[in-house]
């Protein structure tokens, strides 16, 4: 059993979210835990949260979110669980706190859901600076899910031949087995050749211990212009990605490429750090 938190934003309801979490129960049991975050300015939040998380700062909400909306949302969850068989908890808690309590929580967690479309919305044109800040205040793995798409039944592991990727493949398999047994693909590029990423040998050796369907895609230098063409023809997949680092971005996941691949073709992404 894994304990899987669920972040609702604002008192909106992700029905993709839940959906995504039923069809984990079903492969394995979880706890799916609801965060109910209050409305906030969720452009801002994560850099505010850097400066001033250390000393406990709260992030001011936008405007007044009313109990009645919150409760709304937690009865829909409850409701939900119950009908598909979801072990849950409610923390009743998060009425009144913003990335500092939720930091604290994925510290007990084995990966957080990040679900509904106002996330995207309100991160502003730069996702990726979004889900860069995000994920070093995070302690789990973070997997971002469209409102609508379908349960992925393909795999896309990201690889620049650095351990932040490396590691990221492994926690995916190490938390989805299940998934890990699916057709996979593992994309990489050498940012510095157009040749085979360095210990390539040793990467191939590792992974296909762990997905056994594995096929593997070299991009050259420009490869990551083509990604979303060639990942729009993949069926139902889900992209596995390392941590966005501070001054130490591979080539494959500079700014225009995340950000692209999660909005334009909405995909489920993994994404793990250290």
């Amino acid at each position: 059993m894994k304990k899987v938190i669920a972040a609702f934003d604002n008192g909106h309801y992700s029905e993709g979210m839940m959906q995504f979490a039923s069809e984990l129960n079903k492969k394995e049991p979880i706890l799916l835990v609801g965060a109910f975050l209050p409305q906030v300015d969720y452009a801002s939040l994560w850099s505010y949260a850097a400066a001033n998380i250390a000393d406990g700062v709260y992030i001011p909400l936008v405007e007044p979110q009313t109990t009645e909306a919150i409760q709304a949302t937690i009865h829909h969850f409850e409701t939900y669980c119950r009908q598909n068989n979801i072990r849950f908890a409610v923390h009743k808690e998060y009425f009144d706190f913003a990335l500092p309590e939720l930091k604290k929580e994925t510290i007990y967690a084995d990966l957080l859901l990040i679900g509904s479309d106002l996330f995207y919305s309100q991160a502003g044109v730069d996702l990726n600076d979004y889900l860069k800040e995000m994920l070093h205040h995070t302690d789990c793995p973070v997997l971002v899910i469209p409102e609508k798409s379908a349960f992925p039944t393909n795999n896309i592991l990201t690889c620049d031949g650095k351990g932040a990727s490396i590691y990221a493949i492994k926690q995916f398999a190490y938390l989805f087995p299940e998934l890990a047994s699916q057709p996979t693909t593992l994309v990489y590029a050498n940012p510095e050749t157009n040749h085979q990423i360095p210990g390539h040998d040793s990467i191939m050796e590792l992974i296909r211990c762990h997905y056994p369907k594995l096929n593997e895609v070299h991009l050259d230098a420009n490869g990551k212009k083509f990604f979303n063409t060639w990942v729009s023809e993949i069926r139902n997949p889900i992209v596995v990605a390392g941590a966005f680092n501070r001054g130490d971005i591979s080539m494959i996941f500079k700014k225009s490429f995340m950000t692209d691949t999660i909005t334009s073709h909405r995909l489920p992404v993994f994404i793990a750090h250290k």
